[in-house]
């Protein structure tokens, strides 16, 4: 398991009102995505927000890497125009819950 804290920038639109999601990646594979919903009753990933999350995550070996991304609540694709549709995401920390390495 890993706790994940996602760190929005404070900057004007910075953060946004779409879905994100992170795929875990190690020297014995990789993760699948993990959605995190971003709703009207649960607002993540708004400017100047820190938020962290728990994944159960099948074992991947050594953490080497973590791809983030977002797109729309619906599931499409992010065209990058209007108000919330991208994401300054200015900081990540990762933490393994088990071995408490970051």
């Amino acid at each position: 398991m890993y706790e994940v804290t996602f760190i929005t920038s404070d900057k004007h639109n910075a953060g946004t009102t779409q879905n994100a999601w992170i795929v875990f990646e190690g020297t014995d594979g990789k993760s699948k995505e993990y959605l995190i919903e971003n709703s009207v009753k649960n607002k993540v990933m708004r400017r100047g927000m820190t938020n962290t999350f728990k994944f159960f995550v099948k074992p991947v070996g050594k953490l080497t890497y973590i791809t983030v991304g977002h797109r729309k609540r619906d599931g499409g694709t992010i065209t990058g125009t209007g108000i919330e549709t991208g994401w300054f995401l200015h900081e990540v920390c990762v933490e393994s819950v088990e071995t408490k390495e970051k």
